[in-house]
């Protein structure tokens, strides 16, 4: 009787994990998972903000990838070709990750960064820490000791490190390096990253770190038929595992040939191909400009992406010789709600607000229409709206504008994050000539579309 006794007493103070979970006794739960080390997954997700999300740099690659950036504590890999824009790229992300306080360690195994052009993208070139190793396992080395100094002993995550490593197979294994140049070595930086990898993820996770690497393509040399190999990224299946987003860079170069016999090369249209998102769904597509030797433009970038997300919409002129409406490539329409207006300057509003033909009409008692309050009852009091120009005369000296791209950009990010229905927004940069839009059109405007569409039936 006495060991019965014993057994039931033993089940009051240990009862099965299955029970606890499906009962309401908190306290019982709480003490199972202390004396087991686990934990409710609702206590590790805070969700994702701006402690455990770093900005691209580029608003658009920011929509793309669903949470606003790149994760914190994640492995991140970028591959392409050539003068693709990788370089470009990370670059954004380190001037990102120096304004928000997080430091950067740029692995430069390539020798051939330029510091004039950091500096030109916005680079603060005195607080980015360089580390050039001579092996594969110096590097690794350096990473995993800075991750443990980084690592509280409370288990407190701070703002974490930014690797930056540049790039996987310009750095070889210490087995390679030791050996003749005509002497080879099978898969041993592979070996290596299946070996150490797993380190380095778990110490970016416990420290908030992000491990960004960068990579190159190689022609696939075992398929038979070259039109469809694909191509491969040095460094092992591990890398392709272990990364939570994997971005496929390509570019497309853009000249100028008004000058026949000496074109020059005005920049590039990059796009960025989300091949794997464990955070925000794959398959998205991220478009962008790119100048030649100079950073994205942020108003264009900043616009673009919200016009993706919904935030602002496409801004469109009617043509009276074509009867379409056309795009207009530097303005966008604004919705005054959601306290807009309030960060718009009245004084100025007639120099950057692009009020087309209404710029010259008064109304019957002489007074003007660049008011706020006038102009915008001369277009629709119901829907209020506004035509922005964003590349104007004066535009650059307006902080107004500025102001107000802030907070457009703060409400992109916020729309991305929240999840709902950000993956079935527009995939690839906008064509502002097919999207739906609600420009407010004149009366004239109304009636001749009215007229045209009459015809056509």
């Amino acid at each position: 009787m006495a060991r019965k006794a014993r057994t039931a007493e033993v089940e009051v103070e240990n009862p099965d994990l299955a029970s606890v979970l499906d009962g309401d006794d908190d306290a019982a739960l709480e003490r199972i998972l202390a004396q087991s080390g686990v934990k409710k997954l609702s206590e590790t997700y805070d969700g994702w903000n701006d402690d455990n999300v770093l900005s691209t740099g580029i608003v658009a690659l920011d929509a793309a990838s669903g949470i606003g950036g790149y994760p914190k504590g994640r492995m991140v890999e970028i591959y392409g070709d050539e003068s693709a824009g990788k370089t470009t790229a990370f670059l954004h992300t380190v001037v990102a990750a120096q304004r928000a306080g997080m430091p950067v360690v740029y692995i430069d195994a390539e020798n051939a960064l330029d510091l004039a052009y950091c500096a030109r993208l916005g680079v603060d070139v005195d607080k980015m820490l360089v580390n050039q190793p001579e092996s594969l396992e110096e590097a690794m080395d350096l990473m995993i000791k800075t991750m443990k100094r980084e690592k509280t002993e409370g288990g407190k995550k701070g703002k974490g490190v930014l690797f930056v490593f540049d790039s996987v197979p310009a750095i070889k294994s210490m087995e390679v390096m030791e050996k003749g140049a005509g002497e080879r070595s099978m898969m041993a930086e592979a070996n290596r990253w299946a070996e150490n990898g797993p380190k380095l993820i778990t110490l970016a996770a416990a420290t908030n770190s992000i491990l960004l690497l960068v990579n190159q393509t190689r022609a696939d040399t075992t398929a038979t038929n070259a039109r469809y190999a694909k191509k491969q990224t040095p460094g092992g299946k591990f890398i392709k595992f272990a990364a939570s987003l994997r971005l496929e860079i390509s570019a497309k170069r853009v000249m100028d040939e008004s000058d026949k016999k000496e074109p020059k090369a005005l920049g590039q249209e990059t796009k960025v191909k989300f091949v794997k998102n464990k955070v925000g769904g794959p398959g998205k597509v991220a478009e962008y400009f790119l100048p030649a030797g100079k950073p994205v433009d942020w108003a264009e970038d900043v616009i673009d992406s919200a016009i993706q997300t919904g935030v602002v919409l496409a801004d469109t002129k009617y043509n009276k010789e074509t009867g379409e409406l056309e795009s207009s490539k530097n303005a966008f329409t604004l919705p005054l709600r959601d306290g807009w207006l309030d960060l718009i300057n009245e004084d100025e509003l007639d120099i950057w607000i692009d009020n087309g033909e209404f710029e010259a009409e008064e109304r019957g008692d002489g007074e003007n229409l660049n008011t706020v309050e006038n102009f915008v009852s001369s277009y629709d009091l119901d829907t209020e709206y506004i035509s922005v120009r964003f590349k104007g005369k004066f535009v650059e000296e307006l902080a107004d504008f500025e102001r107000l791209l802030d907070a457009i950009e703060k409400a992109v990010r916020e729309k991305v994050r929240e999840r709902k229905e950000v993956g079935e927004v527009r995939k690839t940069r906008p064509d502002r000539a097919k999207l739906e839009t609600k420009r407010l059109l004149s009366v004239a405007e109304r009636r001749a579309l009215a007229e045209k569409a009459a015809q056509a039936k």
